[in-house]
């Protein structure tokens, strides 16, 4: 590092340069954190210092190591003592918490530092999770860097992480009245429950905690409110924006799921009471006013509290259509069709339900005598098939899509309640079953149903910009990229073939013989979401296709894009020209005018720079805030957890109209609900049935149950 002096000159008259060791300047700028009582200098060290710190190779020497070793020591002591700028006269308008928002910044920044302070003392990073958690509720300015700061520490260190886990929740408990950090709140929530790692010191009352926040959040932004309109034409609910409440809606369902998932299956029943109480204090209306989303989470808890099935059976088992033979009941908000099948004695059942399909083929034993290892599954149905697998190149390994790695395991109690009118009970029409014709109607519908998705799908644009690159047309034209953009690349998801691929969402990638957009991509999948990643250095380039059309056909129609950012100069929003253009997920070196495009040295890959371009008027999200560094072992994990959660409020943004329009969004579990509704008034109800008996003359027994089940003709 230099310096230069006005005192000395050179013999030609030049300021002459003199070297300052980088060491020495850290212990300078650690001083001056620790008690220097002018405003000016701390401010400008507080401002200026996270971005200095994010250039990670001015401060790589051994000795420079310690003092940020040093440094963060004081910093993390300053905090937990409350002494931060304690020596120092701050202006009048200015208050304590506005030095404490930078110092979290900086403190955050030096997160990226683990490696110069774990090997000396592993005490620091608990200090580190501990300050955050402190800042939670210290005051309401501060809530916001440490919660982000919070989702960096679940992945950087996760052991202190999972530590104050209990005491982070707690907290979040404390502080989730305040309107403008809920979808902070939700989005650490979202965050931490993707990480199984943390969960060691959680106990029941944790996990009801979370339960809580989330139905709290429910209760808060499902009720009916006055809509106003700003005056750029921005709908707004209570002061919040529309499009933003209506995304911290679906959050909260969404943190309810993946929390629950993160359950050992025996354990998960206890749950039910404390989340079922606050799904009911948003339905005050009873069963019969039961609001949609209730309606889906109700049937969701049906499906995973006592199983672990996946949402649906392989594409090998076909659906979309009334086969001869079957009958169909509409029960509750499922569809129950049952099938004889060719052999004696085997039944196919198939329930239909909003947040997945279960398939099952049996046999009526009282039929049959034949033993079962005498059976040949080809002889019960042509539609039942083997897995759909495909070999990933480079290895031997099958993969099935629909295939967990957890052992699945099913307890009794799962199979009632998919056959059950649940959550509808007591009496009423929804109770009954309702027999249902295979009208063209009917059929029609049931091919709809069977095509809606059963999990949420999203799309991601991923794009590599080589050094130098500056047009859309350079930059979707990469084949490959740098080794790091590869292993990266590869941490987001799972390596899929595309040809005949049915099990999976292919994002409207081609899954034809011909293969127009490659052979493979990268998706990644859960019970509840499915992403596909559009990769351009995945996708041929055509001949006849100089400006990429094709592939910007794709990446330029997805809301969200990750961009690998190798070209040394800062990526502009709008590089790629398109109207869906709503956010951007930077990646690049950590540090400037760092170019190691195609370095495979860990020291240039150690770790890396993330930034979040947002389209303007867009409300703020995600927990990125200005900058973050990340690990190349934690990025893609990280980054794919953002995007998600970007792409959840894009979805929501662009449905809205870019949150000018009062329109509630409508999830995929939401339309199959509303599929499986329509049906309710063409079902052959049995009151109408006996009414027509009636007017027929024909004479009515108590216990006639053949109105239910089926239609005389």
């Amino acid at each position: 590092m230099t310096t230069y002096s006005a005192d000395v000159l050179e013999h030609d008259g030049i300021t002459k340069s003199l070297w300052l060791t980088v060491s020495l300047y850290v212990c300078a700028l650690t001083d001056i954190l620790h008690d220097d009582p002018d405003w000016e200098i701390l401010s400008y060290t507080l401002c200026y210092l996270p971005l200095q710190l994010s250039n990670k190779h001015l401060f790589c020497g051994p000795r420079t190591r310690k003092t940020i070793g040093n440094m963060l020591s004081i910093l993390c002591n300053l905090i937990l003592t409350e002494r931060v700028g304690s020596r120092t006269v701050l202006p009048a308008d200015l208050k304590v918490p506005d030095v404490y928002g930078l110092a979290y910044q900086t403190l955050t920044i030096l997160i990226g530092y683990r490696d110069a302070f774990e090997s000396h003392d592993r005490g620091i990073s608990e200090q580190i999770v501990q300050a955050f958690t402190l800042g939670l509720n210290k005051h309401h300015t501060l809530a916001k860097p440490c919660l982000q700061a919070l989702s960096i520490c679940a992945y950087e260190l996760q052991n202190s992480t999972a530590k104050f886990l209990p005491q982070i929740l707690e907290k979040l408990v404390q502080i989730m009245s305040q309107p403008a950090i809920s979808r902070h709140i939700l989005e650490l929530l979202a965050i931490l429950g993707t990480i199984p790692e943390i969960f060691s010191n959680l106990r029941e009352i944790h996990f009801t905690l979370i339960f809580t926040a989330a139905g709290r959040y429910i209760q808060r932004h499902s009720r009916p409110v006055q809509v106003s309109m700003s005056s750029t034409g921005v709908a707004h609910v209570g002061g919040e924006s529309f499009a933003l409440s209506q995304h911290i809606n679906i959050l909260a369902f969404y943190v309810i799921y993946l929390w629950f998932l993160g359950i050992k299956l025996p354990e998960r029943e206890r749950y039910i009471s404390s989340i079922s109480k606050h799904l009911n204090m948003v339905n005050e209306g009873g069963n019969e006013g039961m609001m949609e989303m209730v309606e889906i989470c109700f049937d969701w808890l049906t499906r995973y509290t006592y199983s672990n099935t996946t949402p649906k059976p392989p594409h090998t088992i076909q659906l979309g259509q009334a086969k001869p033979g079957s009958k169909s009941w509409l029960v509750g908000n499922s569809i129950l069709t049952i099938q004889n099948l060719p052999k004696p004695g085997w039944v196919a059942v198939t329930s239909r339900r909003p947040s997945g399909i279960l398939h099952l083929t049996t046999r009526i034993d009282n039929i049959t005598s034949e033993k079962l290892e005498d059976v040949d599954p080809k002889s019960l149905l042509l539609t039942i098939g083997t897995k759909n697998e495909v070999v990933v190149p480079g290895t031997s390994e099958a993969v099935n899509y629909l295939t967990k790695s957890e052992n699945l395991a099913t307890d009794p109690s799962f199979l009632p309640l998919q056959l059950s009118q649940f959550p509808h009970s007591g009496a009423g029409p929804h109770v009954l079953p309702h027999f249902i014709s295979h009208d063209e109607s009917f059929v029609r519908t049931l091919r709809v149903l069977d095509y809606t998705p059963v999990v949420d799908l999203h799309k991601i644009g991923v794009m590599y910009a080589a050094p130098g690159q500056t047009t859309e047309e350079e930059i979707l034209s990469n084949e490959h990229g740098s080794p790091a953009y590869t292993r990266f690349l590869h941490g987001l998801g799972r390596l899929i073939e595309l040809k005949g691929q049915k099990d999976l969402y292919p994002g409207g990638l081609d899954t034809s013989e011909t293969l127009l957009d490659g052979p493979y991509a990268y998706a990644w999948w859960d019970d509840i979401t499915q992403i596909i990643f559009h990769a351009a250095t995945m996708m041929p380039n055509m001949e006849h296709d100089p400006k990429r059309i094709m592939k910007k056909s794709h990446i330029g129609n997805d809301w969200v894009r990750i961009i690998w950012n190798d070209s040394g100069i800062p990526y502009r929003f709008d590089m790629l020209s398109t109207a869906f253009q709503l956010v951007n997920i930077i990646i690049e070196p950590h540090s400037a005018g760092t170019v190691a495009a195609f370095s495979n040295s860990s020291h240039e890959n150690e770790f890396f720079k993330l930034t979040l371009q947002r389209a303007p008027g867009m409300p703020e999200f995600g927990p990125v805030g200005e900058f973050k560094l990340l690990s190349a072992k934690n990025l893609a994990s990280y980054v794919r957890q953002v995007s998600l959660l970007a792409s959840l409020f894009a979805q929501v943004y662009d449905w809205t109209k870019r949150d000018t329009v009062q329109d509630e969004y409508v999830t995929n579990w939401r339309k199959r609900l509303q599929l499986i509704k329509k049906l309710r008034p063409s079902a052959l109800h049995p009151t109408a049935d006996i009414q027509d008996r009636k007017q027929n003359g024909e004479a009515m027994t108590f216990g006639d149950f053949t109105p239910y089940y089926s239609r005389i003709e």
